[in-house]
């Protein structure tokens, strides 16, 4: 005799593949194989016979994990929110018990569990049951790391930072805000740190003693030098970070400076994928985030950007940052200067090849054999294709703009935002559109429909931005005096200073109490009523003076 069985869900026979036994074994049976039919066809010399139809039914019963708690290993800084959740399978209902390092966790009783990050290494897990038994998830292990604070009086100099300039009701969560530092500033020396490359510049929160993430992009001890700072939270003009130096027990720069903590926060907001500052001219260019460094292309030469330095590319430039995968939401975005002549597409970001539907997307500044500056996101699978574009005349060149495209494959949209405001459009992506493949600035990545122009500051970021944080991002840089506010600058190192005029000598300090003394060992008093300039009849006994600062 010969077999073959065949599946009938369908209605009609399909023979199943290797099944010519007398017996069919169906492994790893699910819920879903419910209403599944199978019959069996057996033949001979003399002919066939057919089986009765099978048909399957699946109970649930034992709870098993679905969905296993993610992820497995983390690691946050103290007090940092934490979310551990598990989907079960079996025959509800089920029953949630949640332990941190073995022990039931009171009141733990839901699918989720919520937990300010603890110091030190902890474990956490769920078991789930229902009336037919219990199923545990896997461990995840969390390891908290204390909150890095630091006491102002170890530092000289102190200048407070108040974003007087965000009024958007948003609040925006590790919002990376430029701060500039030097001859913009009054009172400010780089004389006065501890560090010649600034290695002793802390940052705090509003608090004043919580550190936050902070990283140097271009140091100009004779001008003016650029930072970025991880704001923890900017919600009103109120809101203020503040920064120190002076200490010369802490010269030595922290991690967070070049391991990419300012651009891949723990949790709070979208972390980025990629960020170049554009100041390198010549390959490898650094990705501030510490994952995609360019080191293939042929390098843009440096020229003034918006910060700085930014990349000239000269219509043969490119950037490869390789293989990245963007997932399924995503926002690209550049500083742009285009040159006035440049005709047809100026590229920024580009994952796909050129033609029309072909697989992935590409960013760029006038349609196709055209000079018309509308703003193009390009998107296809190898067989749909479509161009999202804004209105004619919404770049001009010669100018820099900061260009933002926030895509949603998973409602198959894009969103444009032109210096920080977004721009309407035609906003139809290709929800398959490739977003794991290599990925370049400046050309599309068959080396054509280059950039003529100049790039700063380009980015790819996790996530869709709302239209709030666009245009932080955008004041931030382009109005960066007006946005925030640098005041109080203050130090703890006083100079009295003195000038004598006949018989008179005039004492000058900028803080602090004045106080005198008969012997330079005192014991000193304060002068009453002394404010500074004050003058001091140069008669009488000798006095020695000093300045009290509390």
């Amino acid at each position: 005799m010969a077999y073959q069985w065949y599946d009938m869900t369908s209605g009609s026979p399909v023979a199943l593949a290797g099944q010519t036994n007398a017996t069919l074994t169906i492994s790893n049976i699910s819920v879903n194989a419910t209403g599944d039919y199978y019959e069996a066809v057996v033949t001979n010399l003399y002919g066939q016979a057919t089986s009765v139809e099978a048909q399957i039914f699946v109970v649930q019963g034992p709870p098993f994990i679905a969905t296993d708690i993610s992820p497995l290993t983390a690691t946050n800084t103290q007090g940092t929110p934490m979310t551990y959740t598990v989907v079960p399978g079996g025959s509800a209902p089920f029953t949630y018990v949640w332990t941190e390092n073995g022990s039931p966790i009171p009141g733990a009783t839901n699918a989720s569990l919520t937990v300010g990050t603890p110091v030190g290494t902890n474990y956490f897990m769920v078991t789930v049951s229902n009336a037919h038994g219990s199923a545990p998830s896997s461990t995840a292990e969390l390891v908290g790391l204390p909150v890095p604070t630091l006491n102002p009086g170890d530092y000289t100099y102190h200048l407070k930072i108040t974003f007087a300039g965000y009024d958007r009701g948003e609040a925006l969560f590790n919002f990376p805000s430029l701060v500039e530092i030097g001859t913009n500033l009054p009172g400010f020396s780089y004389s006065q740190l501890a560090s010649p490359d600034g290695g002793d510049i802390r940052f705090t929160d509003s608090s004043g003693t919580r550190e936050i993430p902070h990283e140097i992009d271009e140091w100009h001890p004779d001008g003016v030098s650029s930072i970025w700072v991880r704001v923890p939270s900017l919600a009103t003009n109120t809101d203020s970070i503040n920064m120190y130096w002076g200490n010369a027990a802490a010269t030595t720069p922290l991690a967070w400076t070049t391991n990419g903590e300012v651009w891949v926060p723990v949790s709070g907001s979208a972390p980025f994928d990629v960020v170049y500052h554009m100041k390198e001219g010549a390959l490898p260019f650094a990705d501030s985030t510490a994952q995609f460094p360019a080191l293939t292309g042929v390098a843009p030469a440096a020229t003034p950007g918006i910060i700085g330095t930014a990349g000239l590319f000269s219509g043969a430039s490119y950037l490869d940052a390789g293989v990245v995968n963007l997932g399924q939401a995503f926002t690209l975005s550049a500083w742009v200067n285009i040159d006035p002549t440049a005709a047809s597409i100026q590229t920024t970001w580009a994952n796909q090849h050129g033609g029309y539907g072909a697989p992935g997307f590409a960013l760029f500044v006038n349609t196709y054999g055209n000079t018309d500056q509308k703003i193009d996101f390009a998107s296809g699978d190898g067989t749909a294709g479509n161009e999202a574009t804004t209105a004619a005349g919404t770049v001009s060149f010669g100018q820099w703009h900061l260009l933002s495209a926030s895509v949603d494959l998973n409602a198959g949209s894009v969103l444009f935002f032109m210096d920080g405001a977004n721009v309407p459009g035609n906003t139809v992506a290709v929800p398959t559109l490739a977003n794991d493949v290599d990925l370049f600035l400046g050309a599309f990545t068959n080396n054509a429909l280059y950039m003529h122009g100049a790039i700063d500051e380009a980015r790819v970021q996790k996530g869709t931005n709302s239209v709030n944080w666009a245009w932080a991002s955008y004041m931030t840089v382009a109005q960066n005096s007006t946005f925030e506010n640098y005041t109080g600058l203050s130090s703890s190192a006083v100079v009295l200073s003195g000038q004598g005029s006949g018989q008179a000598l005039t004492l000058s300090w900028p803080q602090g109490t004045l106080q005198s003394a008969s012997q330079a060992q005192g014991p000193y008093n304060n002068v009453p009523n002394a404010t500074s300039p004050w003058p001091v009849q140069m008669t009488g006994p000798q006095q020695f003076f000093r300045v009290l600062v509390k």
